[in-house]
């Protein structure tokens, strides 16, 4: 088994999490743009733990977020017409049923975060944190959240990289970057 990225969405009329996606060995821009709609950090349905160590988002404002990425994708000449319109109708085929619910959208990556090393952060102080078994998790939804969901120049820089992809013939690399792929199975349902 990978560690995983998983996403999760609920409306309020649901008692259950659904899941949408999940996402092997990093977090894809999918999930942050989905996330990224009024993002705060929460407590994890999966995770056992008082502190927030999941996001989540406004479905309907990361749902606009990820289409506008993806069609500047495309306008980039990222994506082609062929790729842009399977992803396009495959994404608008299994979110639009989640539209005007006043959905969240819940992203979930500590088993991601397990797979970094504390020491490799210099600036990380496990004395700042009340529980230490959980404290490196929170530093990195901290940097997660303020460095890459919140700020926009990520999401230029994540452009550009892709332009560079491209240029360079590594369509495999845009696909990973990009991480769509939408499934309502996940490994914590």
């Amino acid at each position: 088994m990978s560690n995983r990225s998983y996403l999760y969405v609920k409306t309020p009329d649901s008692e259950e999490f659904e899941g949408i996606s999940e996402w092997p060995y990093e977090i894809p821009l999918s999930h942050i743009l989905m996330v990224s709609g009024n993002c705060t950090k929460v407590k994890s349905h999966i995770w056992e733990s008082d502190d927030p160590l999941a996001l989540c988002g406004d479905f309907d404002a990361g749902y606009k977020n990820f289409f506008e990425f993806l069609d500047n994708c495309h306008q980039q000449g990222v994506l082609s017409d062929e790729t842009f319109n399977q992803l396009s109708n495959d994404s608008h085929e299994f979110l639009d049923k989640y539209l005007g619910k006043n959905a969240k959208v819940f992203l979930e990556v500590v088993e991601i975060f397990e797979m970094d090393d504390p020491d490799d952060f210099e600036d990380f102080d496990e004395s700042q944190y009340e529980d230490e078994d959980t404290a490196f998790f929170i530093y990195m939804l901290d940097d997660l959240h303020k460095n890459n969901v919140l700020n926009k120049t990520y999401l230029k820089d994540s452009l550009n990289q892709l332009k560079n992809f491209k240029e360079q013939g590594q369509d495999d690399a845009i696909d990973e970057a990009l991480g769509i792929e939408w499934d309502d199975v996940l490994y914590y349902d």
